[in-house]
């Protein structure tokens, strides 16, 4: 008898307990205000869409990793037979890569993109190097202006990947922008440009910064996409395993897509503000919520860099315009706007005017880069922040232009460079 009397009391007990668990469990779940909506923008397709074309242009190309690897590591200056022999190969591929983006190209949003088809960010990758090449070798021919033409299609392409996309075409985004930048600068600052050339640079750089997708918007699309995984996740929980099993891997997802929502939309409003402005922390990844909403937190200065980069291009062809016309560099970025320039060149970093040194015919022009810290137009060599490499940041400033790097000047302190007023 009392045997029996201890079962029951153990079995009450374990269903009390069990009630308990349940109700914490319904209350954990359910309990706290409903997270906010967050509107995502998408773009619809054109109707006569060029993006078909750039990925089959793209997928054309079949270039090893390690062929464009050695083209790409020569000095541009320099004969390149490697790059030479690609160029030659896939010349058709590039002209047709060409007409996709002189077209109405948009890539489709990333989720239907991905349903139909992967997404050919690799290819895209080798696109952006041999269109970099084929400039390289019109530069050698003394052929500025098709070296341009070049130069340019590697930025539309960087636009059509950060439209419609997420963190990671973001990300890839800032990295085409960075690699032809290299090249623009290089360009830009030989003398090889004439006025009408500068002056139709900086209108396409002034259109591509118009044109540059909000950091809130791509956040909203990231947390869009990690919802719709969240989705796909819970079906899946929803066809396998037992009644319990099910159950509780069901009840998991959804609360990480809560408090993913949460998140996302704190992040999207701090997003919108200028990067300098920004103060929003992500909690520490412990969850599919919290793991998803921190490659946000590593995309902010990555994508902060490529804004810098695209303002630094401006500057510089600003600069150079200036000098083309006038027969001397400016006396201080003032005398660029409103003439050359709509608006003065603030660095989008630090929210202060981009640092110019004019001197000896020559000048430095940089942004204090996403760490914020005028650094004196240097890199901090050694020091990155970043867990991947694409999201990785180099540290210190970002330089558009600076004088060649004499025994002498390595030794001179950095004291001195100002933003100007």
């Amino acid at each position: 008898m009392k045997r029996k009397t201890c079962c029951l009391v153990s079995a009450a007990v374990l269903v009390a307990l069990l009630v308990i668990c349940g109700i914490g469990a319904w209350l954990w779940m359910a309990g706290g205000p409903e997270p906010p909506q967050i509107e995502v923008t998408t773009y619809p397709e054109p109707v006569d869409n060029t993006y078909p074309l750039l990925v089959s242009a793209a997928g054309a190309l079949k270039p090893t990793q390690n062929e464009i690897s050695a083209a790409y590591a020569q000095p541009w200056d320099k004969p390149n037979p490697v790059a030479d022999a690609l160029l030659t190969r896939f010349d058709g591929e590039l002209d047709a890569v060409h007409e996709a983006l002189a077209g109405d190209c948009l890539r489709p949003w990333v989720v239907d993109a991905m349903r139909t088809t992967p997404d050919p960010l690799l290819e895209i990758h080798h696109v952006s190097r041999l269109l970099c090449l084929a400039g390289r070798a019109r530069e050698r021919d003394d052929d500025g202006a098709a070296a341009l033409v070049h130069y340019q299609d590697v930025v539309r392409l960087s636009q059509v990947l950060e439209k419609n996309g997420a963190v990671i075409h973001a990300l890839l985004a800032v990295a085409l922008l960075q690699m032809s930048a290299r090249d623009l600068q290089r360009l830009m600052a030989s003398g090889s440009l004439s006025e009408a050339q500068l002056q139709e640079l900086l209108a396409f750089l002034d259109t591509v910064r118009d044109a540059r997708v909000p950091f809130a918007e791509t956040v909203a699309r990231e947390w869009l996409l990690s919802d719709t995984m969240v989705e796909q996740q819970l079906a899946m929980a929803g066809r396998g395993g037992g009644g319990a099993s099910r159950g509780v891997g069901s009840f998991m997802f959804r609360r990480w897509r809560r408090d993913a929502q949460f998140y996302y939309a704190e992040a999207i409003t701090d997003g919108k503000k200028p990067y300098w402005e920004r103060t929003y922390v992500p909690p520490e990844p412990s969850g599919m919520g919290t793991i998803s909403v921190s490659v946000v937190k590593h995309a902010a200065p990555k994508i902060a860099q490529g804004d810098a980069t695209l303002q630094g291009l401006r500057t510089q062809a600003a600069i150079e315009l200036f000098r083309a016309r006038e027969g001397r560099l400016p006396g201080t970025l003032s005398e660029l706007a409103p003439d050359i320039l709509p608006d003065f060149p603030i660095d989008p970093c630090d929210g202060k005017p981009m640092r110019y040194r004019p001197a000896d015919g020559s000048y430095t022009l940089y942004s204090v880069g996403p760490d914020k810290t005028d650094d004196g137009g240097k890199l901090a060599v050694g020091r990155k922040r970043g867990t991947g490499a694409l999201s990785a940041v180099s540290l210190g400033d970002v330089i558009i232009q600076s004088p060649p790097v004499t025994e002498d000047d390595d030794e001179q302190s950095s004291e001195g460079v100002q933003a100007s007023p």
